[in-house]
C-alpha cells in the first residue's frame, strides 16, 4: 500500500513555491514562509527523503530544437511471456524518446513519443518482449492546448494539511 506523507500548513507552502521556482534559495524560501534558512532546508530535505519531492529539472522549448512532434500512443499489449509486461515497461523507462507512459490498466497503456521513430522503437520493444498488441493507435498531436505541468499540491491534499509542526 502507498504511504501518504503528512504535510503541515508550511510545509505546504514550501512546496508550492519549490514548484513556481525551484532555483530560490533556501534564505529566500525562509523569508517566503517566515521560518528560519536551517529549519527551511531540513524539511526540504525531508520532503526529497520521504519522497514527496521527486527531483528538479529544467522545461525545454523542444520546438527550439527543431523538434515540433508529439505524438500520443493508445497501447493494449497482451503477454505470452511470464514477465512481458514487466520487461515492455522497463524497457520503456530507458526509452530516450518516450517522453511519459502511463499504465491505465492490465496491458493498457497510454504514452507520449518524440518522434515516429520513437513509436518504431516501441513496436520493437513490444516484439522483444513477447507481447502481441491487441489495440495500438498513434496520433499526432497538432497544437498543445495546455502544457503538463505538476500538479498544484493544494489541489491533490483536499484539505488534509496537519496543522503546524511544533518547534519548525
Amino acid at each position: 500500500m502507498r504511504r501518504i506523507v503528512r504535510l503541515d500548513v508550511i510545509d505546504i507552502e514550501l512546496v508550492e513555491r519549490v514548484q513556481l521556482n525551484a532555483r530560490q534559495t533556501n534564505r529566500e524560501l525562509a523569508k517566503a514562509v517566515g521560518r528560519t534558512t536551517s529549519s527551511v532546508w531540513e524539511r526540504v530535505k525531508r520532503l526529497e527523503r520521504e519522497g514527496l519531492i521527486l527531483g528538479y529539472r529544467a522545461v525545454i522549448a523542444p520546438a527550439m530544437l527543431g523538434a515540433d512532434i508529439d505524438i500520443v500512443v493508445r497501447l493494449e499489449l497482451r503477454s505470452s511471456a511470464p514477465n512481458g509486461l514487466w520487461c515492455f515497461e522497463s524497457e520503456l523507462k530507458s526509452a530516450p524518446g518516450v517522453l511519459g507512459a502511463t499504465r491505465t490498466g492490465p496491458g493498457a497503456y497510454l504514452l507520449r513519443a518524440a518522434s515516429p521513430a520513437t513509436v518504431a522503437w516501441i513496436e520493437a520493444a513490444i516484439l522483444r518482449c513477447g507481447l502481441t498488441a491487441v489495440a495500438f493507435e498513434s496520433v499526432l498531436a497538432m497544437e498543445e492546448i495546455v502544457p503538463y505541468r505538476d500538479p498544484p499540491i493544494r489541489a491533490l491534499i483536499n484539505g488534509r494539511a496537519t496543522s503546524e509542526s511544533e518547534g519548525s
